[in-house]
């Protein structure tokens, strides 16, 4: 049967000192009172202590709290009301008076001893009861020292986490194992304690501020003096002792006054000189010989065969089982690499296996003769990275030359993650680091699940941040990615970061340029494509590609700059080998709750690839969230000599987004050049290319300064002898957006929109506009268009085509406007022209339309379209073409209302 007892808790008070070296009690000594309750419960939290109140601090139980009595552990306590001074405890068996009572149930060793940890837990004091009845009354086993610590106040900002707390006395017995009279709650320590039972200790992870934080630390009673050291993340210490020796009560809580955190000096450990030494610190942090510990490497560190596979053998600093797994044991401690550099190293296992949220590596350099292989056992989810392969910690001023690569392995069935430095961060930090080398999936590595690289990190799963760091490597992939999920992309390559899931930010990182990647394209696989990103693979059913980010879910990407060029080199063959490819400048698919600001690239992008849709944008490929403030100044081109296998082909390219779905955009320019060429695929092609937006559905309003602009080039030259199967179909140029289904208000656009002449084939259902190639529901207003709209090559008739089928649109403003449209407020100053010839002269189905603001415009009788205070004004005053219907303002309207202007 099960017994229950009711445990009384009392409260403490608190004495304040003002001496800083000195402690004294000055409101009393403690009483901890109350009565508690029991359920079962799994929950983790302990007893803490209250606020002061009247001179009294007391002490309330918590779910999770367990207590030991005469060594029966009872079950954890449940569903207690806050501030619960009392609680019934539940034991699996029944237990015989009298009772011998205590908490935490850890310390309970037997009948007349007890263990005080030498690793204790701040705010929670050891409790010992007594009695026949099974209602008793608890009271403190121990003292506690108050210590209230904040940030210090002069210049020195970087100290800002206190990671330990210690109390040494020189020869009192602080911790381990006491003899105990449960009936009074007396100690009795041993009389010549060992060195590690003079120390308690607690690990707060207490940040620093302005406000001074509380520390409690546990003492038994006793007169003795002692020292407190104060340890910061990085193994700075600070330390206080007192000038006297102090008296204890069990119960009472001695203060310290207020402490700025300003160290005397820095706790160096271990210093790591050679090879072995490196691989002698993993073997003794994976056999747990330190709970922390700060490391300092004195020299630069040269492996050989011999010493490569002795560290490979340790599997790396800081070993993560599986997750959860009891046996994980994270690095925790401070790894100060000083400058030095690692070299010669032939690795199969990271630096780091793991890091804690308490560990930090730094100053550590891994050159360029390192070479990093990484092999998926297929037996779980894997994370691999030159210096971590899981982070939590802190990786700062590391850099990694060597090159990284997964190891070839055929239908792998778990979720990959390969980083230039780093795995898999969650709650991790990356700050001003390089990746300098080689990143690469080969072609021999198939998998039915996610496969992501980043050239700094994988994969970043929560809150944790990228920034100052830099990408001065490359990045290749032609591994085979077989998933059919047309929802999710299952390839996910990044520059900085591959996919950021969990809200983290990446900020102020940086990609350089180094084009010396070769990906491989073409029905034979026979031409090479360079860049600084390739990914160059025959199967890949859905792809996200960014000079940044590959596939932002959540978080931020802030005041970053890609320079590293980027090329797409897939061409599929079969139907389930290449659906969907999306590529950006800075983010490949930046979906809802993701936001990319005050970024640029200057990079060049290219896509010599035939998938079912690939979107490009020099920002983001498919934006579902918010995108502010970006540039775009590298040239994108889409090109193909290969038909398409699928029976339809959509190419969405935008200076800034390929396919934007969110109204969360402004402040946009780009500048660069936009090219569509040989489009080879069957009669279901769908072009949409617009020097800000490719294709677009939500509102877009540049506001009164007008903020969203173009000034480059948009061109296509196709190669297609395949007329578009439906009107719904075909090429959409403008020189903002290329097809619009929602407002576009105040934008503008400077650079030309031009198609040039055709080698072979004829282009039809083409519709061309200054600010939007087709607007579908799309009400215009406020726009300026600086830049010529045009066919071929200029307005000479040598340069004519002839085009057949469906008809070409052009006009100063919108290329073809239906549904529920209209234009207010548009001006154009530039040309509109059209140099080809029509073998038809129908009015409508097969002709050529070119107007100052829109080449047709087809309303409806319930809903006609109202042309308003637009103006065109061209010194050359060229509206026309050399077959076709144009007009000043429209070319071509049908239910619609023309009027001022």
């Amino acid at each position: 049967m099960k017994k229950v007892l009711t445990l009384l808790s009392v409260a403490a008070l608190l004495a304040v000192s003002c001496n800083r070296e000195e402690l004294a009690p000055s409101e009393g000594t403690p009483s901890l009172k109350g009565k508690t309750v029991l359920t079962i419960s799994t929950g983790e939290t302990k007893t803490t202590m209250g606020e002061v109140s009247e001179g009294k601090r007391p002490v309330y139980w918590a779910n999770g709290d367990k207590v030991a009595v005469n060594g029966v552990v009872s079950e954890p306590l449940a569903d207690l009301e806050a501030n619960s001074a009392s609680a019934s405890f539940t034991f699996a068996s029944v237990i015989d008076p009298p009772f011998n009572a205590v908490y935490p149930e850890t310390i309970w060793k037997d009948d007349l001893s007890v263990k005080l940890p030498q690793q204790a837990t701040s705010g929670i004091l050891p409790l010992v009861g007594y009695g026949d009845a099974e209602s008793l009354t608890v009271k403190p086993l121990t003292a506690a020292v108050k210590l209230s610590v904040k940030k210090y106040s002069g210049e020195n900002p970087d100290l800002d986490k206190i990671v330990s707390v210690s109390i040494t006395s020189e020869d009192t017995q602080l911790s381990g194992v006491f003899g105990i009279e449960f009936e009074t709650g007396a100690l009795t320590p041993y009389l010549n304690p060992v060195e590690e039972d003079r120390t308690v200790s607690i690990r707060p992870n207490l940040t620093l501020t302005e406000t001074a934080k509380d520390l409690f630390i546990p003492v038994p009673a006793g007169t003795y003096n002692f020292k407190v050291r104060l340890t910061d993340i990085q193994g700075h210490f600070m330390e206080i002792s007192t000038t006297s020796a102090k008296t204890f009560t069990a119960g009472e809580i001695k203060a310290f006054p207020e402490i700025e955190f300003l160290p005397t000096g820095t706790a160096i450990d271990v210093v790591i000189t050679s090879a072995e030494d490196l691989i002698q610190f993993a073997r003794d942090w994976n056999s747990e010989k330190w709970v922390s510990v700060v490391a300092q490497v004195a020299n630069d560190i040269t492996f050989d065969a011999e010493s490569s596979a002795a560290f490979n053998a340790t599997g790396g600093i800081g070993l993560k089982e599986s997750y959860g797994d009891a046996k994980d044991n994270y690095f925790n401690g401070t790894f100060d690499g000083n400058g030095k550099t690692i070299s010669g190293l032939k690795a199969t296992v990271p630096i780091f296996k793991a890091t804690g949220s308490d560990g930090i590596v730094q100053n550590l350099t891994i050159g360029d003769d390192c070479e990093f292989v990484f092999t998926q056992s297929n037996t779980a989810e894997a994370n691999f990275g030159a210096a971590v392969n899981y982070h939590k910690g802190a990786l700062e001023n590391v850099t990694v030359k060597a090159d990284v690569s997964l190891a070839p392995v055929e239908d792998v069935t778990q979720l990959t993650t390969l980083g230039g430095l780093v795995g898999r961060a969650t709650v991790g930090t990356v700050k001003d680091c390089s990746f300098d080398g080689n990143l690469a999936a080969p072609a021999g590595f198939t998998t039915s699940k996610k496969l992501i690289l980043g050239g700094l990190v994988a994969y970043l799963s929560n809150s944790g941040s990228i920034s100052g760091s830099f990408l001065n490597g490359t990045i290749l992939t032609e591994a085979s990615v077989s998933s059919t999920d047309k929802t999710n992309p299952y390839l996910i390559v990044g520059g900085i970061l591959g996919i950021n899931s969990g809200g983290g930010s990446v900020i102020d990182c940086e990609t350089t340029d180094h084009p010396t990647v070769n990906g491989h394209y073409g029905a034979d696989g026979a031409n090479e494509l360079p860049g600084t990103i390739v990914v160059s693979t025959l199967i890949s059913y859905h792809t996200a590609v960014g000079g940044i980010v590959g596939e932002a879910v959540k978080g931020s990407v802030s005041g970053c700059k890609n320079g590293a060029s980027i090329s797409i080199a897939m061409i599929s063959t079969a139907d389930a080998n290449a659906r969907y490819i999306r590529t950006g400048g800075i983010a490949g698919y930046n979906r809802s709750e993701a936001s990319i600001s005050d970024c640029v690239n200057s990079a060049k992008i290219v896509h010599r690839a035939n998938p079912r849709l690939q979107t490009l944008g020099g920002i983001a490929g498919i934006n579902g969230g918010s995108v502010s403030g970006g540039t775009n100044n590298g040239a994108l081109s889409i090109s193909t000599s290969s038909v398409s296998p699928y029976s339809g082909r959509l190419d969405y390219i935008g200076g800034i987004i390929g396919d934007n779905r969110s109204a969360n955009v402004s402040d946009l320019h780009n500048t660069a050049n936009l090219e569509i060429s040989r489009v080879e695929s069957t009669d279901g092609i769908d072009v949409r290319m617009g020097g800000v937006f490719g294709t677009n559905e939500a509102v877009l309003d540049g506001g009164t300064d007008k903020n969203i602009v173009n000034s480059g080039r948009v061109y296509l030259s196709a190669n297609n002898s395949k007329v578009p199967s439906k009107t719904t179909l075909g090429y959409r140029l403008g020189g903002v957006v290329g097809y619009s289904t929602a407002a576009v208000r105040n934008v503008v656009n400077e650079g030309n929109v031009q198609m040039g002449k055709w080698s072979s084939g004829t282009p039809s259902n083409v519709s061309m506009g200054g600010i939007v190639g087709i607007g579908i529901d799309t009400p215009l207003s406020g726009c300026l268009n600086k830049g010529d709209v045009f066919t071929s090559s200029s307005t000479t008739a040598g340069n004519a085509f002839t085009a057949t089928g469906k008809p070409i649109r052009m006009g100063g403003i919108v290329g073809g406007l239906s549904g529920a449209s209209s234009i207010s407020e548009c001006q154009n100053q530039a040309l509109v022209y059209m140099n080809a010839t029509n073998n038809t002269d129908d009015p409508k189905e097969e002709a050529f339309f070119e107007g100052g603001i829109a080449g047709f415009v087809e309303g409806v009788a319930e809903q006609r379209i109202t042309v308003s205070d637009c103006s065109w004004t061209y010194s050359a005053g060229n509206v026309g073409g050399r077959r076709g219907t144009c007009g000043g303002v429209v070319g071509y309207a049908e239910y619609a209302d023309v009027s001022d202007c």
